[in-house]
């Protein structure tokens, strides 16, 4: 290694990756549902959880074309 890049630390960090049906339009509830599988993945050793694009709104077309103000 140069000085110009040093060596990578090598700690492990685990991550997990959700899966859930949103709720379409209910932040509160997508929320909540969130919080907790984050609190299941931390409880298991995650550091890290990933979600879809657009789960907390709960990304639904349908809802947003017939009320594109509430989005």
């Amino acid at each position: 290694m140069t000085a110009e890049h040093p060596p990578l630390r090598s700690q492990s960090l685990r991550a997990a990756a959700s899966q859930a049906c949103p709720e379409p339009g209910d932040v509160t509830a997508n929320a909540a549902t969130a919080a907790a599988m984050v609190r299941e993945a931390g409880d298991a050793g995650a550091r890290v959880v990933v979600f879809p694009e657009k789960f907390l709104t709960g990304y639904a077309p349908d809802l947003i074309r017939a009320d594109p103000s509430a989005t």
